[in-house]
This record gives structure tokens, sequence and C-alpha cells, in this order.
């Protein structure tokens, strides 16, 4: 008798045992400026590193962004002119892709998508099938 009164305590410690954690970037952490290192995904497999000279710099402080672009450089995710500054939003939202609550990031109504920061190393990738993202570097200058 005494064995099944053990089978809930041990399903519960070992629950609690196997549960995660997971670190949610804040705003300090995406503060900063971040160059654009290389893009990534789609169905045909992207993986093109950006020569620094033709890089974008994505500048973040406070509640702002700025894109700094070289000369005759159109980014990989199209900007009117309009769109280099302003206002950033970050939520957690349902992915479509990954099926689960998700960091977010908004930079204009159009431009924004599943953002990840792991120490100097930052992506932001579309969140539909076959999308592709672009990873950034801190820059540390």
């Amino acid at each position: 008798m005494k064995h099944f009164s053990l089978i809930p305590l041990l399903f519960i410690l070992i629950q609690f045992s196997s549960c995660q954690s997971e670190i949610r970037p804040t705003k300090k952490e995406l503060q900063g400026s971040w160059r654009e290192f290389k893009y990534v995904g789609g169905i045909a497999g992207l993986n093109e590193t950006i020569p620094s000279g033709k890089a974008s710099i994505l500048h973040f402080d406070g509640g702002k962004y700025e894109v700094e672009l070289p000369e005759m450089l159109t980014p990989y995710f199209e900007l009117a002119e309009g769109d280099r500054e302003g206002s950033y939003k970050l939520s957690y939202d349902e992915s479509l892709i990954l099926k689960k609550e998700t960091l977010m990031i908004s930079l204009t109504d159009t431009w924004g998508g599943i953002l990840e920061i792991n120490g100097d190393t930052m992506s932001i990738g579309q969140d539909v099938y076959d999308g592709t993202a672009v990873v950034y570097l801190r820059v540390t200058e």
C-alpha cells in the first residue's frame, strides 16, 4: 500500500526537477549596437556571411532603434526611409513555427520577428515556414 502513495509524490518530484527556468531577454540586453553578420534559413538553406563593410548596424537605445546603412546598400529586410528609426516593441506571442510563446520584436508595422539573444549574438527571424533570419554580432568597439 505504501508504494501507491509514493507514486504521486515521485511524479511531482520528477516534474519539478525537470523544469528549467527560461531566460527571457530584456530591453537592457538588447541595448547597444549590432552589426549584421549573416543571413540564414529558408528553403534553399541560406547561409551567407556579410562582409563588414557592407553590413548594416542596428542601434538600440532605450525604447528606440536606428538602422545605419553603408552607402548604396539595401538591407536584407527592405526598409522604407521612414522606417530606419523609431520605437520598437518586445512581446511574447505564440510562434507559428515553434508553436509556443516566443519573444518577438516589432521594429515597424511590417518588420520584425522572433528575437533570440545569446551573449553577443542576436538573431531576428521571420515567423513563417521557410523563413529566413538575420544574425547580428554585438559591436564592442
